[in-house]
């Protein structure tokens, strides 16, 4: 029996005949590239999101601020550049709203100029220097937030977590600007002016004899004859929420009462010779010795912060720790 010889030649190994596979595997990596880029986008859009979120979360959760003006006829624009500048340097820090408590007779006028400037316009008869200001807007909020049942108006507003209290435009400007960046959600008080020696009324070589009588308004107890208290000046400073309603309402009523004391109280004979202006409701001596108080009154006497070394004194704004914290 013979053997049949194959047709042909059986094929050796390396000439198996193998399908293409230049053309599977670019269209396979044709098609991954695709799928990569969506991944990628998606990546990049859900990182995008998440910065988005917590960025609006820390916007949402800013504590309020609300900054107080007190204005007499200072320039319009002077006092616009100023309050731009002041919202620009604390926005992304706090929720901001801004007031500005005008000394004048209303007028419309001088109304829609300020209203592009600030939310609120609010006319006071003009008495009591800036310090009746700061009074009169501590205790409409403090009514505001501790009473809300017996509001006037429904428009009534309660405290801010922190309320900035500032003249139309900036004095000791080298230190104000700088201690802006201060400013934090556990600020208590803050003063934007020079902190400096006080002793019961006796200060820098001028003698205030009622910063002994708001010393024991706010404090309870005499002035300490012989200590140091904390003194600051110009009326610019920053006092949170919690500091404010520490005192009793009553004793912002009684301060204000004595600030805008009428004409004829005796209040108004203890003038200083130092004093050249006329001592009377629109400019009582008093007021000075409540620019000088704010730090006692907001329980932030801290007679440490007179060391200029650490503090600044009037040169320089110091360091962020020469505040008081809640």
């Amino acid at each position: 029996m013979y053997n049949t010889p194959p047709l042909s030649p059986p094929l050796s190994p390396s000439k198996h005949i193998k399908q293409p596979q230049s053309t599977q595997s670019s269209r396979t990596n044709s098609q991954k590239k695709p799928k990569m880029k969506r991944i990628l986008i998606a990546l990049l859009l859900t990182l995008v999101l998440v910065i988005v979120w917590k960025i609006s979360l820390q916007l949402l959760r800013r504590p309020t601020l609300e900054i107080v003006y007190a204005y007499y006829d200072e320039d319009i624009d002077k006092f616009s550049g100023f309050a731009n500048l002041i919202r620009q340097r604390l926005h992304w820090r706090f929720k901001l709203s801004d007031t500005v408590y005008v000394k004048q007779e209303p007028s419309d006028e001088l109304s829609k100029k300020l209203g592009k400037i600030v939310d609120n316009v609010v006319y006071l008869p003009n008495v009591g220097r800036e310090g009746g200001t700061y009074l009169h807007h501590i205790i409409q909020r403090y009514k505001a937030t501790i009473f809300p049942d017996n509001l006037n108006t429904s428009q009534d507003l309660v405290l801010a977590d922190k309320t900035l209290f500032l003249q139309p435009h900036p004095a000791w400007y080298w230190i104000m600007y700088d201690r802006l960046n201060f400013i934090l959600p556990s600020s208590a008080f803050l003063s934007l002016g020079p902190y400096v020696r006080g002793n019961c009324g006796v200060t820098e070589g001028h003698t205030l004899p009622q910063m002994k009588s708001i010393y024991q308004l706010f404090t309870g107890t005499e002035c300490p004859d012989g200590q140091d208290q904390l003194v600051t000046w110009a009326g610019q400073f920053l006092v949170s929420q919690d500091r404010i309603l520490n005192n009793p309402l009553g004793r912002y009523v009684e301060m204000l009462n004595l600030i805008e004391a009428p004409s004829g109280d005796a209040i108004h004979d203890e003038t200083q010779w130092w004093f050249a202006n006329k001592n009377d409701p629109s400019n009582p001596f008093i007021g000075h010795s409540l620019e000088r108080s704010w730090p006692v009154i907001f329980d932030c006497n801290q007679p440490s912060f007179i060391n200029e070394h650490a503090c600044g004194g009037q040169h320089k704004a110091g360091s962020k720790h020469c505040q008081c914290f809640d």
